[in-house]
């Protein structure tokens, strides 16, 4: 099904704490916080940015960040191309996905 090519990232919806961290790391994939409420300070190769609602923080491949959340919040972590370690559970829920959108096609007429 060729709609599943769209899963090469690895989108992540998370619920933050104020000060709650994620330590300093480096990792071959692209990253894209969008925080959907709330404000993260991304350190970003040693320089510290303030993430909130409309505006993201992109991290480039292999550089080291760190991230602390200023206050409670939500965001969307988007990693490209899809890290290897999620990649097996992604996979497994877009082809469900597919599947269900193929039935809702279907049910609908929309195919």
């Amino acid at each position: 099904m060729s709609m599943l090519r769209i899963w090469t990232a690895a989108p992540l919806h998370y619920d933050f704490a104020r000060g709650s961290p994620i330590h300093e790391h480096s990792h071959p994939e692209e990253e894209v916080y969008e925080v959907i409420e709330g404000e993260l300070e991304v350190t970003i190769d040693g320089v510290a940015q303030v993430a909130r609602a409309g505006i993201v923080a992109i991290v480039p491949a292999t550089v080291r960040h760190s991230v602390r959340a200023r206050s409670d919040g939500r965001v969307i972590i988007v990693d490209y191309p899809a890290r290897r370690d999620f990649e097996g559970s992604f996979l497994k829920d877009a082809e469900s996905m597919g599947r269900a959108f193929a039935r809702f096609q279907t049910a609908n007429n929309t195919a």
